[in-house]
């Protein structure tokens, strides 16, 4: 990532990737490991995956391209969807907003046993794992230089709005 983004990435992002890399939470990969508060996630939202319906149609908009779909952490897709939206979305109060909407949601699909801050702590640790996205990205050497730095700007600005460097301390 330096040597592609050079002085656009400031050594304090640098050492949080850094830290992700070596120190990725062990307590995360054990809950991973127990599927608690997962359902099936899309892999790929973003704004070009959904078919919104027509102006006069009653309708529900339509996630479409399921081919990266897995069993996941329920607010994974979320914090993804969040990297590719609106940098207003950046925010705490407006992400925390969406983020309990969100858990609405899912209570009203029938989710059970899924607390709050569960729901909340999993977000948090899916913003930190979209640390993965720009290095992919740059390790694809078809993608701009400007598309992964666009993802590293959002990502670290979730990180930042949700503290989530802590953990990782």
């Amino acid at each position: 990532m330096r040597r592609r983004l050079g002085e656009r990435l400031h050594e304090r992002d640098d050492a949080l990737y850094r830290r992700y890399l070596e120190r990725r939470s062990p307590e995360l990969v054990a809950r991973l490991e127990t599927r608690r508060g997962f359902a099936l996630l899309h892999g790929d939202p973003h704004v070009g995956n959904v078919l919104f319906p027509r102006e006069g149609i009653r309708a529900d908009a339509v996630l479409i391209d399921w081919g990266s779909c897995r069993m996941g952490p329920c607010a994974w897709d979320l914090a993804f969807y969040l990297l590719w939206t609106d940098p207003i979305c950046w925010s705490h109060d407006i992400s925390a907003g969406i983020l309990h909407r969100y858990y609405a949601g899912l209570l009203e699909h029938g989710v059970k046993g899924y607390p709050l801050e569960r729901c909340e702590e999993d977000f948090r640790h899916a913003l930190l794992d979209g640390l993965r996205t720009p290095l992919s990205q740059l390790a694809a050497d078809h993608v701009p230089d400007e598309v992964a730095f666009g993802a590293h700007t959002a990502v670290m600005a979730l990180i930042d709005a949700w503290d989530c460097a802590e953990l990782l301390a």
